[in-house]
């Protein structure tokens, strides 16, 4: 009986050292890791946010701008619509760089930032757009809106996101 005991124990011993050591390898080794990879991702996350915040208020303050359209013979707003424009050339900037849309709307998105960002440029000049530069950048709004729906919708959301891809498409092939 003294020998079956002592086996016992042994293996005790042993199944408690090799856990402990599983435990301290894991600890050293591969947390650091596994905390470093959690930190990009989280990173990685609120810049995405941050972008995506960033489109909803360019989109927001388009409509102020083209709230103030016919305004631009007072000086305070013409200044204000300055104003909004140079805050829109960066957003378009910060969003432009931070969000990744899909392949298929590559093209329709660089046209859409690159116009909304070529009509705040016009307005930061102290022009005065013409009338089809504000009906064109009335659409570009609409579609950086959809850009913004498209982004807050989870990646999870497959039915969804490809619906509104689908739309997305479907109008700038109407578009062009």
């Amino acid at each position: 009986m003294h020998g079956a005991s002592q086996v016992l124990w042994a293996s005790i011993v042993a199944s408690t050292a090799v856990a402990a050591f599983t435990t301290l390898l894991i600890e050293y080794i591969a947390k650091p890791r596994l905390e470093a990879r959690k930190e990009r991702i989280l990173d990685d996350y609120r810049q995405h946010r941050t972008a995506v915040q960033g489109l909803q208020r360019l989109v927001g303050l388009m409509g102020q701008i083209i709230g103030l359209r016919d305004q631009h013979e007072y000086k305070i707003l013409r200044d204000r619509s300055i104003q909004y424009a140079t805050e829109v050339e960066r957003l378009v900037d910060f969003s432009w760089a931070e969000l990744g849309v899909p392949y298929s709307l590559k093209e329709d998105w660089t046209n859409c930032t690159t116009g909304v960002a070529v009509f705040a440029a016009l307005l930061q000049d102290g022009q005065v757009p013409a009338e089809e530069a504000w009906t064109e950048v009335e659409i570009l709004a609409r579609r950086l809106e959809q850009y913004a729906r498209l982004f807050t919708i989870s990646r999870w959301r497959l039915r969804q996101r490809t619906h509104l891809v689908y739309e997305l498409v479907q109008s700038s092939d109407v578009a062009t």
